[in-house]
Formats: structure tokens, C-alpha cells, sequence
């Protein structure tokens, strides 16, 4: 019975979830790329010297993703706690505009805690090896020194 008066709400739902997942993909990709581009202008001629004394490229890029992945573990624990904390309250706040009084979150563990956080922590890492690519063609001889 539940099923069948709610079924059109649930699949509205199903959609906003999914589409969130991929607005959220893609603001991702998107910011993690304005970072990384940002951090290797910045760095360029310390990328160039780098390279110049032998450091390999792959350590480069190492270094690069563990920034990247420093900042997203932190912005996932504080998310996380956030969430947990003031997730219902904020929710329920908002939508008693519109009628419901009392909203509560039923949480899938394994896709909340384990599947989305590895998901980001992939689409990083690969942003960040894309995000690098101009690195590779950078010489010692490209930097103006001043």
C-alpha cells in the first residue's frame, strides 16, 4: 500500500538523488581542476627545477594528488560530521515551509560511508593526473627567472 501511493514521490526522489550525485561529480572535477591549475602556475618554476635535479614526473603528480586528497578527506570528515549533526534540523527547518512537520534521514551506511567517498576520492585523482598534463612538456628552460 505504502508503495503504491508513494511510488511517483519515491522515483522523484530516486531522480533528485542521482541528478545530485552528478551535479555534484561535476562541481568536483571543476574545482579540483581550478586548484590544481592554480597550484602548478604558481609552482611552475619549482615543477621545472624539480624536473631539472630528476625528480620524476610520476613523484610530481604524487605530490600533487595527496594535496588534492588531504583537502578532500578533511571536506569529507567535516561533511560527514556536519551532516550527521545538523543534516535533519536544517532539512526539517526548511521544507516546514512547505508542510512537512517533521522530516528524519534514513541513511544507507555503505553507499553514505564507503561508495561516494571512494568515488570522489577517484574522480580527484583522476582530475588532478589531467589537471597535469601541461607539466610534462615543462623544462627548466620555459621559466623566466627573475
Amino acid at each position: 500500500m505504502f508503495q503504491q501511493t508513494f511510488k511517483n514521490t519515491i522515483d522523484q526522489l530516486e531522480l533528485l538523488t542521482f541528478s545530485s550525485l552528478v551535479i555534484v561529480i561535476l562541481i568536483t572535477v571543476l574545482i579540483t581542476s581550478l586548484f590544481i591549475k592554480m597550484l602548478t602556475a604558481q609552482d611552475k618554476s619549482q615543477i621545472a627545477v624539480k624536473k631539472a635535479i630528476g625528480i620524476s614526473l610520476k613523484n610530481i603528480k604524487l605530490e600533487y594528488i595527496t594535496k588534492a586528497l588531504f583537502v578532500l578527506n578533511l571536506a569529507i570528515v567535516l561533511g560527514t560530521i556536519t551532516a550527521n549533526t545538523l543534516g535533519e534540523k536544517i532539512i526539517s527547518a526548511a521544507l516546514t515551509i512547505v508542510g512537512a512537520a517533521e522530516i528524519s534521514f534514513k541513511i544507507n551506511i555503505l553507499q553514505a560511508y564507503i561508495m561516494i567517498p571512494l568515488l570522489l576520492i577517484v574522480i580527484v585523482s583522476l582530475t588532478v593526473l589531467w589537471s597535469l598534463k601541461s607539466t610534462k612538456d615543462l623544462s627548466i628552460a620555459d621559466i623566466n627567472l627573475e
